[in-house]
């Protein structure tokens, strides 16, 4: 959720987040993606082609399973970008003549190396409203219950801020 507000930051025009949750689409284009898709319902590479005419630019695949990914190549334009952020538990099976044909440029970032200065001053400014992605804050003793297992069981949860007497961190 946080890089719809970077992306809206660096200039796109036009976000489409996909998600099967209703929840997190909602809270998506409050956010300010400017469209979304649950996968389970509609193609996404052809709703993005149509709204789009060739393909997304980018896509950001951030679920780590297999079906993003390869939804991500589906629906990335001729020379676009494929940008995985996630972490796997298994690895994917890539069709990689879609790559290929389509000249998929593919690149893989460790979350957020090398961004904290950038983040603060978006943060400091105004540009990344954070306080909208923390939906729950918790004490360091409940963070199994109402963190771990609340991400996992209510999709209504983006951050949760997880506070102790010494230090507070986001997860």
């Amino acid at each position: 959720m946080r890089k719809i507000q970077c992306l809206k930051a660096a200039g796109a025009t036009r976000i489409i987040a996909v998600d099967i949750s209703a929840e997190r689409r909602e809270k998506a284009m409050s956010l300010g993606a400017t469209h979304t898709v649950n996968p389970l319902e509609q193609n996404t590479a052809a709703f993005v082609r149509e709204l789009t005419g060739s393909g997304a630019d980018i896509c950001f695949e951030v679920a780590g399973v297999e079906p993003t990914l390869a939804s991500a190549v589906d629906s990335v334009k001729v020379d676009g970008q494929v940008i995985i952020v996630s972490l796997w538990e298994k690895n994917p099976a890539v069709a990689l003549n879609s790559v290929v044909f389509k000249e998929v440029n593919i690149k893989g970032t460790i979350c957020y190396r090398n961004v904290f200065p950038a983040v603060i001053d978006m943060i400091a400014s105004g540009t990344l409203q954070s306080e909208k992605l923390i939906t729950s804050k918790i004490k360091v003793d409940d963070i199994i219950e109402k963190g771990f297992e609340a991400l996992l069981n209510n999709k209504n949860e983006i951050k949760i801020l997880v506070s102790s007497k010494a230090k507070a961190s986001i997860f």
